[in-house]
């Protein structure tokens, strides 16, 4: 593949000199900013080496070695203001053993932003950390490989057993508490040692054109590619507990030093036959370099890739070791290299498994070939070849460095930019030079001048499309009429439009009245209905910046206007064909939409003519007349006719989102006639606004009104967007005690659409207190819900009611319901649940004002117990109550009504003795259920004596399953108490009768035999008788005097006959009182003792008593 890619002269060879440490074995190395190098030699110390290669610092770092050697860039410590700090991680002898462990230094130098002087005396290293890689009690691994996030807070570890231990802190030179962790998430490979490791965002730091403060941000990196022989690993949230590790490719390993990270965070994997591309969760593009690789790098925004010699197959080093890096623009390591005895930087000595393997497919060459790709571009920067192998290969800020097996420093530095232009313009490789503008960030004039150099080019090529697309770039460096008298032929209209459109669209306001107008004409001449948009969108913004009082506004992109009216009549955003500043800025107004409902309703201003001279009222003739109708609706809301334009959406576009939008500018009556027109086709295509509108409407909100979520829905369902335009509904003049809209109105609109009328209910219902129509509408859809198990009659709210707080807007409450759980995601049971759960609520709630009637007709006729047996409650029917649990069987609520309200009303002891009585089936209820339960009310109707004992033996012996033993001690009972009273009856009998027999023979002595009165006293004086006297049968005697005119009745005996004989007469009047005696004989525990009573006072007989002295 490469060989069809153009080779660049953007690099240049230079041989720097020889190491002065060479003989002593480089076991690591990293670049530095200054732009010299740090190597650290196989004795375990570190030298610090200039631009030239001349050595500035040396100390010692390691007792055993140092394996790889990182320059921690965002490190600061206020004891060295100045100083390079550096990570070492080598073996440190404990005892017999050799410890990794891994130490950071802090270096002071004189210059820190100049070259690194030879020798500086106040030049000196201290270590001011020092952290053990692997626990005391666990045997250490061999560590294979190494690697460090640009701020040296993230370090990786890996060992030949194939774990991976990292260190993750949030500064490494201030946090307290430092410790390496293994990798739980990785799987273990005993026979496959880790060979490379790479954070995702490692070059983060190498961009010298972003900020620290920016580059500090990003190079937390969070995801981490581990690299085996023959696998490729992505560890997300490494050490954390959210760590999740992916396999991106079972079959895709490499040997150490043949990975690299570019800048956007993908790892490059090479192969003899390509180099493999990886994101962090899928595998990316594939070049086809063929060759033996041993190096792979990323230098700025190049591919550098080390080869065996160029023409030879198989051609290279012995062994592999260290993982590719950079100073500036790659890994922190910036390092890779291999040498025979002892590896470096991000790999450790004897990587035997890997490099073995290396060896195998490289060979045994002394010669290496450099390459330097452009991938974007696709062509070579650079190649050359080395006279002996590269042992390691370091990227600084403009040049690659590579240290060879003899010693010497090769420098390939990138050139400067007027070479590489001057190049490319000779090759007319025009879309090069534009792309290496963009990636090297030149100027915005010479940016232009290039853009102006490709046009002419293809102008003079004859490509007129291709060559108009390169004078827009040059909109305001080069002068439009240049352009502009080039295409004015008439077949050239298409380009000259496009040139005008970008023109008109900038920002800057480049564009005359002269333009515009000649714009105007080509759009005419075109049709092009993208284009007409532009323009009234323009003549919007330029109304807006008018009524804003800014005069040197002018006429901005069109992508700036409203966006609720940037939209085609089909309802498709438009955008125009300008540069990407124009774009962004079109994104965001149409995110934004109008400011407020008045600066909606000043977009009604009543203008007949826009600042730019465009005759408003001719306009929206003709684009209505010529099918424009979305352009003439814009149009048409400049001119102030709200009317019109609502038709015009609606009627003929069917914009149903500019229409809510235009709402939220009108007033709360305009509103409400606009409901009442086209309300019905609102709640069809966006119900969540038009609901929320509603909401506002009978609530009687203040001015300001509210505002509707959902605006960038595009679906029916009214689904609530992120980039949600506001619909408020201005009500300045309307009083916030006075709803513009009545809930009976705004049912009526929603009835069709049950679920947005529960939702408006509940919204509703949050501001109390409401009327009992609003209460009662959203019970009967609750429990129209949980009869019919759809989520057709569900709401989607779930908060109670009157729970918003005070001052909270409309979409704050709105917003509110984010975390509530989506019913549409339950079945039918969990909905009939969710629904009769929130009816039940209702019908608790303290502040409730429905018709507790009505309620109980609508949980009757949709089949709601439990809200029936609450609204009973309520109303004290417990008759009632006791009888609907009875009709349902629930045995034991049916006594515990008993026992809640018997002592107020005993009857439904009676009435649940006549329920359990009646059951015939046994399986209703279990016998020893059954016996509990009948005992439970024998015992009370016992206690309260509301039932005879054969009342009560009566009703349950209908039961044909129920044992006597259920009753049997009550029988006895009864029994008992019953033999004791006719005991006691006889006996009072047989007194009675022995008295009737002496009153019968003192009646018929007094009949038959004279009677002797003795007395001698009388009985009123006590003084001796004297004629006249008077005596009576009672053997009382008296002076006729002492009588006087009392001589019918003895006075000593006559208040005793008088109370017999009233007696007698109340016996009488109780006989004929038959109303009493229903009453008495309803109320009364013993029926049997009251009719008996009533049989004595001769209710049920002819014969009366007589009355007699």
């Amino acid at each position: 593949m490469t060989s069809a890619w153009r080779r660049l002269p953007f690099f240049s060879q230079r041989e720097i000199g020889r190491l002065p440490v060479a003989e002593q074995g480089i076991s690591a190395c990293c670049s530095l900013d200054d732009g010299g190098i740090a190597l650290a030699d196989a004795h375990g110390a570190i030298h610090l080496l200039n631009t030239e290669m001349a050595t500035v610092h040396s100390f010692a770092a390691q007792d055993s070695g140092v394996i790889a050697l990182f320059q921690a860039r965002a490190v600061t410590t206020p004891a060295f203001p100045n100083a390079i700090t550096l990570l070492s991680i080598g073996l440190e002898a404990e005892g017999a053993l050799n410890r990794a462990t891994m130490r950071l230094w802090k270096v002071q130098v004189a210059m820190r932003n100049s070259q690194l002087a030879p020798e500086e005396p106040n030049t000196a290293a201290s270590c001011v950390r020092t952290v053990k890689i692997f626990p005391s009690n666990v045997t250490e691994p061999r560590v294979t490989c190494c690697c460090a996030s640009g701020d040296g807070a993230h370090v990786a570890v890996g060992t030949s057993e194939g774990a991976v231990w990292v260190l993750r802190c949030a500064d490494v030179g201030k946090d307290r508490f430092l410790r390496f962790k293994p990798l739980v998430s990785l799987r273990a490979e005993q026979s496959q040692p880790v060979t490379n490791l790479h954070f995702s965002n490692e070059n983060v730091f190498a961009n010298y054109r972003c900020g620290q403060d920016e580059a500090r941000a990003s190079a937390r990196s969070s995801e981490l590619f581990v690299v085996t022989p023959r696998t490729l690993h992505c560890v997300h949230d490494y050490g954390s507990r959210q760590e999740a590790c992916v396999v991106l490719d079972e079959g895709a390993g490499a040997p150490p030093g043949c990975t690299c990270v570019n800048d956007e965070g993908q790892i490059a994997l090479a192969t003899t036959e390509a180099v493999f591309f990886y994101s962090t969760d899928e595998r990316g593009p594939a070049f086809a370099f063929h060759g033996a690789k041993r190096f792979l790098g990323w230098h700025r925004s190049f591919l550098v890739v080390v080869m065996g010699e160029a023409g030879a197959a198989g051609v290279g080093a012995n062994g592999l070791g260290g993982v590719y890096g950079s100073a500036g623009m790659s890994s922190p390591t910036s390092i890779c290299g291999t040498d025979r005895g002892a590896r470096g930087g991000s790999s450790a000595p004897n990587t035997e498994n890997a490099g073995g393997a290396a060896e195998q497919e490289i060979g045994g060459g002394s010669q290496n070939a450099v390459y330097v790709y452009d991938l974007k571009n696709k062509f070579v920067a650079f190649y050359s070849q080395t006279r002996c192998a590269v042992l390691w290969l370091l990227s600084g800020k403009s040049l690659v460095v590579a240290l060879l097996e003899d010693g010497f420093v090769t420098a390939v530095e990138e050139r400067d930019l007027a070479t590489k232009l001057e190049a490319l313009f000779r090759k007319n490789l025009y879309p090069t030079a534009i792309a290496l503008a963009h990636s090297q960030r030149f100027e915005p004039a010479v940016l232009a001048e290039i853009h102006h150099q490709f046009g002419e080019h293809l102008y003079a090529k004859r490509d007129y499309d291709a060559a108009i697309e390169q004078y827009v770039q040059t909109l305001g460096h080069l002068e439009p009429s240049r352009v502009i008298r080039k295409f004015l032929e008439p077949s050239h209209a298409p380009q000259l439009c496009r040139y005008l459109d970008a023109l008109h669209a900038d920002v800057r306001g480049l564009a005359t009245a002269e333009h515009r107008t000649l714009y105007a004409l080509c759009l005419t001449k075109l049709r092009d209905e993208r284009g007409i948009d532009s323009l009234v969108g323009s003549l919007e913004t330029s109304l807006h910046n008018s009524a804003r009082g800014d005069g040197n506004a002018g006429i901005s992109a069109p992508n700036t206007s409203n966006a609720a009216c940037m939209c085609s009549p089909h309802g498709a955003q438009l955008t125009t064909h300008g540069s990407a500043s124009s774009s962004a800025t079109a994104s965001a107004s149409a995110a934004q939409g109008p400011t407020s409902a008045a600066g909606a309703s000043a977009a009604f201003g009543g203008a007949s003519r826009a600042s730019s001279g465009f005759d408003l009222p001719r306009l929206v003739e003709v684009l209505r007349a010529g099918g424009y109708v979305g352009h003439a609706q814009r149009l048409a809301r400049l001119h102030g006719d709200a009317s019109l334009c609502l038709s015009l959406l609606l009627d003929e576009a069917d914009a149903v989102d500019e229409a809510l939008a235009l709402l939220g500018g009108l007033s709360a009556e305009q509103t409400v006639a606009a409901l009442e027109r086209w309300g019905a086709l609102l709640l069809r295509t966006r119900p969540a606004r038009t609901t929320e509108m509603l909401v506002q409407l009978s609530c009687g909100g203040g001015a300001g009104g509210a505002r509707c979520a959902g605006a960038g829905s595009g679906g029916a369902g009214g689904t609530v967007g992120a980039a949600a335009r506001p619909c408020g509904v201005n009500r300045a003049a309307h009083s916030a005690s006075e709803p513009a809209m009545s809930a009976r109105a705004a049912l009526s609109l929603l009835s069709p659409h049950r679920r947005w009328r529960v939702t408006y209910l509940e919204r509703l219902l949050e501001q109390l207190p409401q009327p009992p129509l609003v209460w009662e509408a959203l019970l009967e859809d609750y429990l129209s819900a949980s009869a019919s198990k759809s989520l057709d009659t569900v709401g989607t709210g779930s908060h109670g009611f009157g729970e918003r707080r005070s001052g909270q807007p409309a979409e704050a409450a709105s917003n509110a319901d984010a975390d509530a759980p989506d019913l549409s995601e339950l079945d039918g049971v969990n909905v009939a649940i969710v629904a009769r759960g929130k009816a039940l609520d209702l019908l608790r709630h303290p502040s409730a004002a429905y018709s507790e009637d009505h309620a109980m007709l609508l949980c009757a006729h949709f089949g709601c117990d439990d809200g029936l047996a609450l609204l009973y409650e309520r109303k004290g029917l417990h008759a009632a109550l006791l009888r609907h649990f009875a009709r349902r069987h629930r045995h034991a609520d049916v006594v515990r009504t008993c026992h809640r309200f018997g002592e107020r009303e005993p009857a439904l002891w009676t009435e649940a003795l006549h329920y359990l009585s009646s059951l015939k089936d046994p399986n209703v209820a279990s016998f020893a259920e059954l016996h509990r339960l009948v005992g439970e009310v024998i015992n009370a109707i016992e206690r309260e004596r509301l039932l005879p004992p054969l009342a009560v033996l009566d009703a349950l012996s209908v039961h044909a399953s129920l044992p006597f033993s259920a009753v049997r001690e009550y029988a006895l009972r009864h029994v008992e108490h019953d033999s004791a009273m006719l005991e006691e009856a006889t006996r009072e009998s047989a007194r009675y009768e022995e008295e009737s027999r002496r009153m019968a023979d003192e009646m018929d002595e007094l009949a038959t035999k004279a009677s002797v009165f003795q007395l001698s006293k009388c009985s009123a004086c006590h003084n001796p008788l004297e004629l006249p006297t008077v005596h009576f049968l009672c053997l009382h005697s008296f002076h006729h005097a002492c009588l006087g005119d009392r001589d019918e009745d003895c006075p000593c005996c006559a208040p005793q006959r008088g109370l017999a004989l009233r007696r007698l007469q109340q016996q009488k009047q109780r006989a004929s009182a038959h109303g009493d005696f229903f009453k008495q004989l309803e109320l009364s525990s013993d029926g049997f003792t009251t009719i008996a009573s009533y049989f004595g006072c001769g209710m049920f007989g002819h014969n009366q008593p007589n009355a007699s002295h």
